[in-house]
């Protein structure tokens, strides 16, 4: 299973937004997909 790693050390580069639109269109071509965001500022 391939796995997608985005990453970046600057804020506001819209890593969130790339990978929520990957996730969904991973989703809508039926593949398994999931996405965890393990930045404490982001919750």
């Amino acid at each position: 299973m391939p796995t997608i790693a985005i990453v970046s050390q600057k804020d506001g580069s819209g890593k969130i937004t790339l990978a929520v639109n990957l996730v969904t269109r991973a989703a809508q071509e039926k593949h398994d997909s999931c996405m965890i965001d393990t930045d404490p500022a982001a919750a």
